[in-house]
C-alpha cells in the first residue's frame, strides 16, 4: 500500500496575527460568541455587545469570572510560598474564594438547564 498524502487545510495556511511574542492577537469573546470577529485592542468601549444580557454571554462572563479566580488563588498560592505567609491564612482565602467560585458554578448550570 502507498503511503496517501494529506493535501494542507486551508485553516493552516490561513495567516493568523501574532504579537511579537508570538502569541495569537486576543479576540473580543463576547462578539465571538455571537459570530463577529473583532480584535481586542481598543474595542472595549465599542463593542456591541458590551451590555448583552442573552445566556450565551450570561454563561461566557461566568466562565470568565471562574477563570480569574482561578488565577487569582494560584497567584495567592504562589505568593505564600514567596512570602512564607501561614498556610493557614492562605487556606482560609482560597476557602472563600472556592465558595464563591462554586455559587457561580451552580448559576452557571441552572442557566445552562433553562436552555
Amino acid at each position: 500500500m502507498g503511503k496517501v498524502k494529506k493535501s494542507p487545510s486551508p485553516l493552516r495556511e490561513a495567516k493568523i496575527p501574532k504579537t511579537m511574542t508570538g502569541r495569537k492577537v486576543p479576540k473580543c469573546g463576547r462578539c465571538y460568541i455571537h459570530g463577529v470577529v473583532i480584535l481586542l485592542s481598543g474595542h472595549k468601549k465599542y463593542c456591541q455587545f458590551q451590555n448583552c444580557e442573552c445566556p450565551r454571554c450570561y454563561i461566557f462572563l461566568a466562565e470568565q469570572r471562574l477563570a480569574a479566580d482561578k488565577i487569582a488563588q494560584k497567584r495567592a498560592y504562589e505568593l505564600s510560598k514567596l512570602k512564607k505567609i501561614s498556610h493557614l491564612e492562605v487556606s482560609i482565602s482560597l476557602f472563600c474564594q472556592s465558595i464563591r467560585s462554586v455559587n457561580r458554578k451552580l448559576v452557571i448550570i441552572a442557566v445552562a438547564k433553562i436552555d
